[in-house]
């Protein structure tokens, strides 16, 4: 039993944006549920013990550094050109190799015979 292309499609994007919808809404709630009441999260004991270990104001110092903010710089722009040339490469690799209903054939490569001894 076969099943024509894309079928479905309308029903997974419904539930799809359904759950997107309402974790996104519950996110946003619960975001400000902690923000009025720190003291329920889950994570406010472990939280208090980094803030009372790395006061903001060495974290600030740390962060004003030349070349910790040279680095950083180096490290986005390298992260982009990795992840750029990774997408150009998959796009550069699927452009004209397949078309509707059709199924991928690549060519062979051609290599010399080998002379069979014996045969």
């Amino acid at each position: 039993m076969t099943f024509p292309k894309y079928s479905g499609l309308w029903l997974r994007l419904i539930i799809f944006a359904v759950v997107y919808i309402s974790l996104t809404l519950f996110l946003i709630l619960y975001a400000k549920k902690i923000e009025k009441h720190p003291e329920k999260s889950p994570a406010y004991e472990t939280d208090k013990k980094i803030r009372d270990r790395y006061p903001i104001e060495v974290c600030r110092e740390t962060l004003g550094d030349e070349k910790i903010a040279k680095a950083t710089k180096v490290f986005v722009i390298s992260l982009i050109c990795v992840l750029g040339g990774t997408v150009a490469s998959f796009v550069l690799s699927m452009a004209g190799t397949k078309k509707d209903n059709e199924t991928l054939i690549l060519p062979r490569r051609r290599t010399p015979r080998r002379p069979r001894f014996g045969a």
